[in-house]
């Protein structure tokens, strides 16, 4: 059984691609029982997705598409 730190790793390369085999069923088997390992791969599934939508908006938007996105960052990081 991989450990949570293991999971942790493994997480965010098994988004794009997931594993097959034993690989793939120690990380679901794991996911099935460890409650914060799921909501771990639930933010960076959130995360993922909200950068790509918030980059595809820029990018309909303008072309000054990277002061935009710099922007927005600081924005939600709450420097500005």
């Amino acid at each position: 059984m991989l450990s949570c730190k293991e999971v942790s790793h493994l997480a965010s390369d098994h988004l794009d691609n997931p594993p097959r085999g034993w690989a793939g069923l120690q990380f679901k088997m794991h996911l099935m029982i460890c409650g914060p390992c799921r909501r771990f791969r639930q933010h960076l599934v959130t995360s993922r997705d909200t950068a790509a939508r918030l980059a595809r908006q820029l990018w309909q938007e303008d072309n000054d598409t990277a002061t935009r996105i710099l922007d927005k960052i600081d924005e939600s990081a709450g420097k500005k």
